[in-house]
C-alpha cells in the first residue's frame, strides 16, 4: 500500500510574551528541535512535508542559527514569516487561526493534492508518530483527533477538559481541513476569549464528517506556566 501524501502546517510563534519569564534563545532552540525531528521523519517518508508559518516576525535575522540552518530542507515546501500577531496577543488561538488562514489563502489548491493535512503546534516534540502511523493504515475517517491527559516526568498527570480537544496536533483530509479553517472567525475567539480547543470539538461534532479519537497525542513538550516538561 502507498503510502499517503502528508502536509504538516507547522504553527510557530517564536517571540511569544507571556507572564512567564525565559530565555527567547532557549524557546527558539526547542523549535529547532522539534523541526529537526519532522525533517528526520520527512528524510525517511519522501510523501511527509512541512509549511513553517510563525506570526511574531518578519525576518530570519531575527532567529537563532539552530532554526534558520533548517529551513533550506527540501521537505519544507514554505517558509512564511507573516509577524502579525494583534489577535494572536489577545487569544493564543486566534494567532494560530490567523496563521491558518494565511497559509490557506496562499495555498489552498496545494493543500488539495494531499491525502491528509497536519495542524501541528511546532515548538511539539513529535516523539510517537501514532498520527502519522494511523494515517498510514489508510482510515476511513476524514478527522484524526484525540483529547488525552497531560502526563508529568514526576508522574502526575493532569485530565483533559471535556468538550474539547487537543490541537497540538490534529489531522484532517484536506476538504475537511479547509472547512475547519473557513468556520473559524479569530476575531470572535479573541473577543469571546473563546478557546481553539473548544471550537475544535465544536466543529468536529457538527461537521457531520467521520473521525477517529487517538489515545495520545505522542508529543513531548514543555509547559513554561508549570515549569515542567509533558508527554500528551
Amino acid at each position: 500500500m502507498d503510502q499517503p501524501k502528508i502536509l504538516f502546517i507547522c504553527l510557530g510563534a517564536y517571540k511569544y510574551r507571556s507572564a512567564e519569564t525565559y530565555d527567547e534563545k532557549d524557546r527558539q532552540d526547542l523549535y529547532a528541535v522539534a523541526l529537526h525531528g519532522m525533517l528526520r521523519r520527512a528524510d525517511k517518508n519522501p510523501n511527509i512535508h512541512l509549511i513553517v508559518i510563525d506570526n511574531t516576525v518578519s525576518s530570519k535575522d531575527e532567529l537563532s542559527s539552530s532554526l534558520t540552518s533548517l529551513y533550506g530542507h527540501p521537505a519544507i515546501k514554505d517558509l512564511m514569516l507573516i509577524n502579525n500577531n494583534t489577535l494572536g496577543s489577545k487569544s493564543k488561538g486566534a494567532g494560530e487561526y490567523v496563521m491558518c488562514q494565511a497559509v490557506v489563502e496562499k495555498h489552498r489548491e496545494l493543500l488539495k493534492t494531499y491525502d491528509w493535512v497536519v495542524y501541528y503546534t511546532s515548538r511539539q516534540v513529535l516523539c510517537f508518530p501514532v498520527f502519522i502511523d494511523e494515517m498510514n493504515t489508510n482510515p476511513t475517517e476524514d478527522i484524526l483527533i484525540c483529547n488525552p491527559p497531560y502526563h508529568f516526568s514526576d508522574g502526575s498527570k493532569i485530565l483533559s477538559a471535556p468538550l474539547n480537544y487537543n490541537d497540538m496536533i490534529f489531522a484532517m483530509k484536506p476538504t475537511a481541513f479547509l472547512g475547519y479553517v473557513d468556520s473559524m472567525n479569530p476575531e470572535k475567539l479573541a473577543k469571546d476569549k473563546m478557546n481553539s480547543e473548544a471550537w475544535l470539538y465544536h466543529y468536529v461534532h457538527t461537521s457531520n464528517l467521520p473521525f477517529k479519537e487517538l489515545s495520545h497525542a505522542g508529543v513531548l513538550r514543555f509547559d513554561y506556566a508549570m515549569n515542567k516538561m509533558q508527554v500528551v
